[in-house]
């Protein structure tokens, strides 16, 4: 009885989802956007950041049902510019009418050794990176310390992960990472001065090595000219090598080409690898300077 009853809730949590709207300035023309979502946190995150500059409103207006296989799909409120519902493939396959766009929220990601060491090698940005990391005496140490994965992670990963993430952020708890520690390591970036200035959390599977967390101190992005993001990424692959893996996973990619780190990703010779099962579905019923703005400069997978 209590299995069919979870079964039950689990179907409608599937179909019933949070609702939220949302208005701000469009993140590069600067001119007005609204949006409707519908669904779950994570999905919410990535399509805030690539639809709003700092500064929306965002309000909380109850749930509503998303409907049932064989329903039309259709925008809920069309007073805004976009409407965006959080479903899996498999929703969005019994309901598509072709008036949308289906996106992953996220693609994993993995990056072949053997191409990393080759992109070190033609790569001009990487090898400047290489340069750089020489001249400010950046070196990786390995580490499975309770208490250097302390220092990491409330010293570095946590508000790495909420300056870039701010409100809407989900970092990994300690707890997680030790875990992860258990059957992996912590490699640790250190600056001239020795101090920990970086670092990522890898743990091991079958098929791969893979990254858990990666952090570095405040000031991004002058730590990141440093060339610290390229040496712990060589210290993965490094690693990897040694283990005898012949891949690193480096975890979840949102799926709009123009995002940071997937561009920081693919001069390593990132693969994209189709696991993704979420996604979201995006209608949009404002022809606006505003959304032309955002299709333009937000290219998505």
């Amino acid at each position: 009885m209590s299995a069919l009853l979870n079964r039950a809730r689990t179907a409608v949590r599937r179909w019933r989802l949070v609702r939220w709207e949302v208005s701000g300035s469009e993140r590069f023309s600067g001119l007005p956007i609204s949006l409707t979502y519908f669904g779950h946190h994570f999905g919410f995150r990535t399509i805030l950041q690539k639809v709003f500059a700092p500064g929306y409103s965002v309000t909380n207006t109850g749930r509503a049902w998303l409907g049932m296989p064989g329903v039309r799909l259709t925008p809920t409120n069309k007073s805004s510019d976009i409407v965006a519902l959080a479903m899996d493939y498999a929703q969005w396959q019994a309901r598509d009418t072709g008036t949308g766009y289906y996106i992953p929220i996220w693609t994993r990601t993995e990056i072949i050794v053997a191409d990393a060491f080759q992109q070190m090698k033609k790569n001009s940005s990487l090898k400047d990176d290489l340069r750089r990391i020489r001249k400010n005496k950046i070196v990786c140490e390995v580490s499975r310390s309770t208490a250097d994965l302390h220092t990491f992670h409330e010293n570095i990963y946590v508000p790495y992960i909420r300056s870039r993430h701010g409100e809407l952020s989900l970092p990994d708890s300690l707890d997680v990472l030790k875990r992860t520690l258990t059957g992996g390591e912590l490699i640790i970036a250190k600056g001239d001065n020795g101090e920990m200035i970086g670092g990522i959390v890898l743990g091991r599977n079958s098929k791969r090595i893979y990254a858990r967390a990666f952090g570095l101190i405040s000031n991004e992005k002058a730590t990141l000219k440093t060339g610290v993001g390229s040496a712990l990424y060589k210290a993965c692959f490094e690693r990897a090598e040694w283990y005898g893996y012949d891949r690193v996973g480096f975890g979840l990619a949102a799926p709009f080409l123009n995002g940071g780190l997937l561009k920081f990703k693919k001069k390593w010779g990132v693969r994209l690898l189709n696991e993704h099962v979420d996604g979201i579905w995006l209608q949009f019923n404002k022809t606006t300077a505003a959304v032309g703005s955002f299709l333009i400069n937000n290219p998505f997978i």
